[in-house]
C-alpha cells in the first residue's frame, strides 16, 4: 500500500486520538452489536460459524480498543484481531506505533515461531543454526502448498546452503476433506524420526493429484515399507487414535495468531510475504533482511 494511501486511511483515526487528560469514551452495548455485525460481515465467508469478541484490550494512552475475534468449538478454529478508534467509529486491521523499530513485530513473531518449533520438535530443513528461519504455514491439500513446498526444498535450501531453515507448520481448512489426516499422519511419523517425517511430507506433496479421502490410508500402507526404520504398525495405530490432533491443533492456532488468512502463508524471520513467490525473489527477499548484508559478506 502506498503510504499516501496509508495516511490518508489512518487519518480519521488519527484525528481521533483524545487530548492527554480526555478519558477514554467506553464500548458501550449497541457499539459491541455494531462492531460485532460488522466483523461478522468481513470474514462470514471464511468464519465456519458465528464470531464473538473473546478479548477486548483498551490502551488508555490512546484510547484504541483490540479487539479479538473468534469463533466457539467444534468450528474450524479462526481468529481476528481488529483495533477500534477512540471515538468508536472506525476499525483498522493494524496500528503501528511510530516510537517503535520497524522490525519489532517481525522480531517477536520469530521469536514466537523459532520457540515453538523447539519446544513441538517440528523436524526442519537446512541448518538449525542458520540466521534465516522461514516459516510456512500451509495444507497438504492445497496445491500451491505443495509448489511452495516443492520449490523451498528444491531450489531455496540448496542454493542457500546454511543460512535458512525452513519449518512447515499445519493450518489444515475444513474444507478439504483429508488435509487434517494427513497433517496428522506426517506429525505422527515425526513422533519416531524426523527422516520418516520428511519420507510421508514429501509423499503427500509428490502425490496430492492423486490422493483422496478414500485412497489416503491405502496409500500411506504402500508407501510406509520404503521407509528405512519407521515402524508401520506403530504409525498406524497414532493415525487412527488421532494422538497427534492436539499437535495440529497448536499449530493452526499459532497460525491464527499470527495473522495468518491464507494458505500458503510464508514468514521470512517473522516479516509475512505477501503472494507467490519465486525461488529468485525469496533469495533477493532474504538478502535484504535486516542483518543479512552483513552476513553475506562475511560468507
Amino acid at each position: 500500500m502506498k503510504p499516501a494511501i496509508v495516511l490518508a486511511t489512518l487519518a480519521p483515526i488519527l484525528a481521533a486520538l483524545p487530548a492527554p487528560a480526555q478519558q477514554c469514551r467506553p464500548v458501550d452495548d449497541t457499539t459491541r452489536a455494531k462492531v460485532l455485525a460488522y466483523a461478522q460481515g468481513l470474514y462470514g465467508n471464511i468464519a465456519a460459524a458465528p464470531l464473538q469478541i473473546a478479548n477486548a484490550a483498551l490502551d488508555p494512552a490512546t484510547c484504541i480498543y483490540a479487539l479479538t475475534f473468534t469463533t466457539s468449538p467444534p468450528a474450524e478454529p479462526f481468529r481476528r484481531q481488529l483495533f477500534l478508534s477512540p471515538d468508536r467509529r472506525y476499525l483498522t486491521t493494524a496500528v503501528y506505533d511510530l516510537h517503535a523499530p520497524l522490525g519489532t513485530r517481525a522480531a517477536f513473531l520469530n521469536r514466537g515461531f523459532d520457540a515453538f518449533l523447539r519446544q513441538h520438535h517440528i523436524p526442519t530443513l537446512g541448518a538449525t543454526d542458520a540466521p534465516v528461519l522461514v516459516t510456512v504455514f500451509g495444507d497438504y491439500q492445497c496445491a500451491r502448498c505443495a509448489a511452495l513446498a516443492r520449490m523451498l526444498r528444491d531450489e531455496l535450501v540448496p542454493s542457500l546452503n546454511q543460512r535458512v531453515r525452513v519449518a512447515f507448520l499445519n493450518h489444515p481448512s475444513s474444507r478439504h476433506d483429508w488435509a487434517q489426516t494427513a497433517a496428522q499422519a506426517a506429525a505422527c511419523a515425526a513422533t519416531q524420526t524426523d527422516a520418516a517425517y520428511w519420507a510421508i511430507h514429501n509423499f503427500l506433496i509428490e502425490n496430492q493429484d492423486q490422493l483422496s479421502a478414500q485412497n489416503l490410508a491405502p496409500g500411506l500402507d504402500n508407501f510406509v515399507p520404503s521407509i528405512p526404520g519407521l515402524d508401520g504398525d506403530a504409525l498406524r495405530a497414532c493415525i487412527a487414535s488421532e494422538e497427534t490432533k492436539p499437535e495440529i491443533e497448536a499449530e493452526s492456532n499459532l497460525a491464527l495468531a499470527s495473522g495468518v488468512t491464507a494458505r500458503p502463508t510464508l514468514f521470512l524471520n517473522g516479516y509475512e510475504w505477501a503472494g507467490p513467490a519465486t525461488a529468485d525473489q525469496l533469495r533477493q527477499a532474504i538478502a535484504n533482511l535486516p542483518g543479512q548484508a552483513k552476513t553475506r559478506a562475511g560468507r
